[in-house]
């Protein structure tokens, strides 16, 4: 994955946190829900090479300015609509804390990932 990728990629994920449609959910990701929640939600960083729901695959090349500003303007939409519960549509509810902490998470997996 290149930088402009991970970016892609992240923001996408935001966007879904935000509420955007998130759609191709494989069924065995439904059945493991609960199991890949709590991994989520734990204090243990992401294992390398964790697989990713299929909307999330940035294959193809990427503009690294356009999607910085993409997953910026993702990130000050999360933070303007300050903390609030809401329904993962995988994961279900979600308080405030879970969501914030979720989105920590991840966005430190993959920035750790290129050494930022």
């Amino acid at each position: 994955m290149t930088v402009a990728q991970m970016l892609a990629h992240c923001a996408e994920i935001q966007e879904v946190a935000n509420g955007k449609t998130l759609t191709g959910t494989p069924v065995i990701v439904r059945l493991f829900a609960p199991l890949i929640r709590r991994m989520v939600l734990s204090d243990k960083p992401y294992p390398r090479g964790t697989r990713t729901h299929p909307q999330y695959v940035q294959a193809e090349e990427r503009n690294f300015e356009k999607e910085m500003l993409r997953l910026l303007a993702a990130l000050d939409s999360f933070i303007d609509a300050g903390p609030r519960a809401s329904r993962h549509p995988i994961f279900g509810h979600m308080s405030a804390p879970e969501r914030g902490w979720s989105c920590f998470k991840h966005l430190d997996h993959h920035l750790t990932q290129f050494g930022v």
